[in-house]
Parts: C-alpha cells; sequence; structure tokens
C-alpha cells in the first residue's frame, strides 16, 4: 500500500496536482500490520493442516489422532489439498505431534539400498527442526526422542538422538521413495 501512495503522489504531481505526504503515523501502523501477517500466515496454514490431519474426524483429510503416524499407501492427487503442491512420487507416512504432556519416541527402520527416504519435523510455525533420512542418518534403524519446548530431562538409553521442537505441536511427515510394485497399478 506503500508503494501505491507513492504511485498515486507521482501522477497525482505529474497532473498538476498537489497531495500531501504519507502520514508517518499511518505508515508505521502499515508496517506493523505487514510484519504481523507475514509472521502469523505460516501458523494460520500450518493449524488448518493441523486441524485436517489430528483433529476434525468428519474432514476427508483427516489422517489420525495426535501422536500416531498414518501411513498412506497410495500417491497423492489433486484431490489432496491440506498440503499445497505435494509431490507424488513418493509414498507417505505422516502424524502430528502434541508434545506438552512427555516427549514422542519415534522409531524409523531399516531401509534398503538403492531406496530414499525421509522423515521431516516441522513445528508449529512451519520452520524445518529436524531431519532424519538416508541422506542425513543413513538407512540403519533408529529411535530418536522429540522433546518439547520447556522439556527438562536425561535422553533414556538407547535413543539415538534427541531433538526439541520449538513449539508445543509439530508435523512429522515421512516421504518414501515409491519404487515399482510399491502401488497398485491402477494409481502409478
Amino acid at each position: 500500500l506503500l508503494f501505491v501512495s507513492f504511485m498515486l503522489m507521482a501522477v497525482s504531481a505529474s497532473h498538476g496536482q498537489t497531495v500531501a505526504p504519507p502520514d508517518p503515523e499511518a505508515a508505521r501502523i502499515q508496517a506493523i500490520a505487514e510484519e504481523a501477517y507475514i509472521f502469523g500466515l505460516p501458523i494460520v496454514i500450518d493449524y488448518r493442516v493441523m486441524y485436517s490431519y489430528a483433529i476434525d474426524t468428519g474432514n476427508r483429510e483427516y489422517k489420525a489422532p495426535f501422536n500416531q503416524i498414518k501411513t498412506v499407501n497410495t500417491l497423492l492427487t489433486p484431490a489432496d489439498v491440506a498440503i499445497p503442491y505435494p509431490n507424488n512420487d513418493t509414498l507417505f507416512a505422516m502424524g502430528w505431534l502434541d508434545v506438552r504432556a512427555e516427549p514422542v519416541v519415534i522409531s524409523l527402520p531399516e531401509v534398503e539400498p538403492g531406496r530414499y527416504y525421509s522423515l521431516m519435523l516441522v513445528d508449529g510455525t512451519g520452520l524445518n527442526y529436524g531431519i532424519l533420512g538416508t541422506r542425513s542418518s543413513g538407512r540403519k534403524a533408529g529411535d530418536y526422542l522429540i522433546v518439547g519446548p520447556d522439556w527438562q530431562g536425561e535422553t533414556p538409553e538407547g535413543i539415538g538422538r534427541m531433538l526439541r521442537l520449538p513449539t508445543q505441536f509439530g508435523l512429522a511427515l515421512t516421504r518414501v521413495q515409491a519404487l515399482s510394485g510399491d502401488v497398485p497399478d491402477e494409481v502409478e
């Protein structure tokens, strides 16, 4: 809007009209509103996805309650709209984590050579705070502890790595490369 104000001033000036300069207080308020929008939009979008996936059991996008992982054994299509532009060459397993009461342990199985997988961990603001998979943690099986922002404690024996979720809720999104024969023929 500030740009538009300057453009209107320029057009008016070119037609011989005088226009008062923009009000500094209005410009300050506009700048604050723009920053709030930029900061808040990802949080609102993530909440919409969380609500669709873990809260609204009547939603066609519903996957599973908090702290449970839902495996999707078909490739995504344009009808899957909760997350814009999902890739459709991987199979997904996803779930929303709630670490308010206690940490969550995620156990990953060993993955055979030649297959890509990743577990992307996203906080409640849409930022990645961790990624596990063939490129970052290898193919071996492992247990990972996801803790909340205020958690105080020792990492239990047998846990390969502890990751701190900066918010109380977060998304765990696993992608596994779909190879020939992984999905029914009518989906390919």
